[in-house]
């Protein structure tokens, strides 16, 4: 995770020298994490070794700092220095409490209802009576591991899609005349008028 870091930082550096759009930022940090899944998705296999996995970890050290880094720039950048110490420790309560809170208890419930229903699917085959060897049964539950992971990692996958959809849309401060509310608002206001 440390080259991937050390990779994002001179990376938001560069991208912030040259007043970068911080949607572009943003998409690029979901956009490495979804190489993050996508890559732990085809690497997890029963053949898999450990080596393998540190594309993901870079993957995964690139695009969290991306995402710190222009997260916190973009909630903080009109924040006064009198109000920024408390507004720094509302971010950091937030992004490493409630947020890292709220996901791991979100993926470890999916990981045990995906886990024990691999496990009920492999009770059923034991109770139609087949021949099971001492140790295929431990084969078997790291079979419903690694599928369990696999399944997760094609969930995180799919749902990448949503949010890249979210920030291609967000105006990210930025007011448009083509806001929907803003010119139904308009027309009621102007109606208003014509009627008094």
């Amino acid at each position: 995770m440390v080259p991937g870091a050390v990779i994002a930082g001179i990376g938001c550096l560069i991208a912030f020298k040259f007043q970068c759009h911080i949607k572009y930022l943003v998409w690029f940090g979901f956009g490495v994490f979804f190489l993050e899944n996508i890559s732990i998705y085809f690497i997890i296999q029963a053949q898999m070794d450990t080596d393998t996995l540190r594309i993901p970890i870079f993957f995964r050290g690139l695009g969290t700092s991306i995402l710190y880094t222009s997260i916190w720039y973009y909630s903080l950048k009109k924040v006064g220095l009198d109000q920024l110490f408390s507004a720094l420790s509302v971010m950091i309560v937030v992004r490493n409490f409630l947020s890292t809170a709220v996901a791991s208890a979100i993926l470890s419930w999916l990981s045990f209802q995906i886990q024990s229903q691999s496990q009920t699917d492999m009770s059923v085959y034991i109770d139609l009576g087949q021949n099971y060897l001492p140790g295929q049964t431990i084969i078997q539950s790291k079979e419903s591991l690694m599928s369990m992971l696999k399944i997760i990692a094609g969930i995180l996958c799919w749902l990448t899609i949503p949010i890249f959809i979210f920030i291609s849309n967000y105006h990210y401060g930025r007011l448009s005349s083509y806001n929907f509310l803003s010119n139904i608002y308009r027309k009621r206001k102007k109606y208003k008028l014509f009627n008094n």
